[in-house]
């Protein structure tokens, strides 16, 4: 397996752990605005699928400049996403996706016909893994330089990479 294909399933997987991130997209006025959004959907190909409300700031900046980040974090995972941001009205879809946990946000429930899908085509990835795996191979590597003498292991706090998603 290349070294960008395993990064990319890396990537995909660590992105799996996560149900929130923080989606970043610019104002009419040229602002960066961020707002917590509920993964409706993570696609195989790290797309990913948002329910928001179809008459919603959120709506309206994306109309203007698609191109979008969203950020997820855990206590050792960090991960960035980057693509652009299309809305979509599939009554259906929404069905498909619809959790109770959605009532929080949406009381009308899933046949709310304000409801819209936020389909974020992803095109570049980074993350930033210090995950227990990691944790356990740097202490191993920790020791292995103190028992020849360097000061500190060849091996970096987290594994980083950096994927393209545009294409299989």
């Amino acid at each position: 397996m290349s070294t960008a294909t395993a990064d990319r399933k890396h990537f995909q997987e660590i992105l799996g752990h996560f149900d929130a991130g923080m989606l970043v997209t610019r104002s009419k006025t040229d602002e960066l605005r961020v707002r917590p959004m509920l993964v409706a959907e993570l696609q195989s190909d790290a797309d990913l699928l948002f329910l928001t409300r179809a008459h919603s700031a959120l709506v309206e900046e994306i109309s203007e400049h698609a191109e979008i980040v969203i950020t997820f974090q855990s206590d050792s995972q960090y991960l960035s996403l980057s693509g652009t941001a299309k809305l979509e009205r599939d009554a259906g879809k929404i069905q498909d996706l619809w959790s109770e946990e959605w009532n929080r946000w949406f009381p009308e429930g899933s046949g709310d016909e304000t409801l819209a899908i936020v389909h974020v085509q992803a095109t570049q990835g980074e993350y930033w893994d210090a995950g227990l795996a990691h944790g356990l191979n740097y202490l191993f590597e920790a020791g292995k330089a103190i028992v020849s003498g360097k000061d500190k292991p060849d091996d970096e706090a987290a594994e980083h990479g950096k994927v393209d998603l545009g294409s299989e």
